[in-house]
């Protein structure tokens, strides 16, 4: 987030979501979140410059 307005856009997104209610979180607390609820069975996630995960579910 190096340009001003980007970064301001991220913060009320994020503000945003939480006064909503929305689960906000990252890589695998986001997974086992998403498994309880709707037991999907292959989860892929981007981590940006470090690399994805990809998580399954039998």
């Amino acid at each position: 987030m190096t340009h001003e307005g980007v970064c301001a856009a991220t913060k009320k997104a994020i503000r945003l979501a939480e006064e909503a209610g929305a689960v906000i979180s990252f890589y695998t607390d986001g997974v086992k979140w998403i498994n309880e609820r709707y037991q999907i069975p292959l989860i892929l996630i981007s981590m940006g410059k470090r690399g994805s995960r990809a998580y399954v579910t039998q």
